[in-house]
């Protein structure tokens, strides 16, 4: 099947593109190529673009040397091209059992209520180190480590940016 070959043992794997994380199984689904490591609303982003733009899909020649050697997406560009990769879609949906629904995952990388989560929306906010400094030392936390995890810019898949200028520390979220 394709998408499936030289499967990393990941919990989860990145779209290049999108950077949305999918699983094991949305390989299995075809809802993300492991061959060219888009999923697959950009790759149907790129299917739809005009042919001056990209030639996903549109242009496949199983003679032409760019499409055989050359091409990322040589294995997935046919399936779109032949038009495919839609019934191969259609069919997994198909097999897959009801889906359960699950609670809600929170967007926030902490628990509400938390040391780290209030330091962490002070810093979304904008504060000065000292401001901060006060905080940790208010409510005896290890800023060190705080702030070591706040300047990683992931977890749990959660990603944000770090600022710290000045001696301001900001959060984009």
């Amino acid at each position: 099947m394709v998408g499936t070959s030289n499967m990393p043992s990941l919990a989860s794997i990145e779209c290049v593109k999108c950077e949305k994380l999918f699983t094991e199984d949305d390989i299995k689904n075809l809802h993300y190529f492991v061959e060219s490591g888009l999923c697959f609303d950009c790759s149907r982003k790129l299917y739809k673009l005009p042919e001056e733009v990209s030639c996903f899909g549109k242009l496949y020649s199983s003679t032409a040397r760019e499409c055989r050697f050359i091409c990322p997406d040589r294995k997935i560009c046919p399936l779109f091209f032949t038009k495919e990769v839609f019934a191969l879609r259609k069919e997994a949906r198909k097999e897959q059992p009801p889906e359960q629904k699950l609670p809600p995952v929170s967007s926030h990388p902490f628990k509400p209520g938390s040391v780290i989560y209030k330091a962490f929306e002070l810093c979304r906010k904008g504060v000065m180190q000292r401001k901060f400094d006060q905080f940790v030392s208010r409510n005896k936390s290890n800023g060190t480590r705080l702030l070591r995890i706040f300047r990683k810019g992931e977890l749990n898949g959660r990603k944000w940016k770090w600022r710290a200028a000045n001696g301001k520390f900001k959060i984009e979220f």
